[in-house]
């Protein structure tokens, strides 16, 4: 597994938001710092993968034995959303991770809130809890 934190750009309007990545929302770092915990919306790079290389079985073992986004049927994450669906949340099949993500529809985009949420059938619709 990942030890350590990684640094990420956050997400502002000096990179439009997050324009050559995904937007999500992520836990601060704190290791032993006495720093107060929070979330703060980053910019992780498209071709980024969770998966380190000290992992003992490869990434084709690993997608044999995990099915994609774990066997739900969802829409890909990449896509845009109608008007009247701003405010709304829904889960989403994160190809490059390989894991759900939820997400809200802001400003005609579905925006990435959080990899692997809770419970992906509540996730949907105004009701965002399952979403966390």
């Amino acid at each position: 597994g990942m030890t350590g934190g990684l640094c990420f750009a956050r997400s502002q309007p000096q990179n439009s938001y997050c324009s050559d990545g995904e937007e999500l929302t992520m836990n601060r770092y704190l290791g032993s710092s006495s720093a107060s915990s929070r979330t703060e919306r980053v910019c992780i790079p498209a071709k980024l993968s969770y998966d380190d290389t000290s992992s003992s079985r490869s990434t084709d073992q690993q997608s044999q034995d995990t099915p994609l986004c774990g066997g739900l049927s969802l829409p890909p994450s990449e896509a845009a959303c109608a008007g009247t669906d701003e405010g709304l949340w829904r889960c989403a099949c994160h190809e490059s991770y390989e894991v759900p993500v939820s997400q809200v529809c802001r400003g005609g985009n579905w925006v990435s809130y959080r990899l692997d949420p809770t419970d992906c059938t509540r996730c949907n619709g105004v009701d965002s809890r399952g979403c966390e």
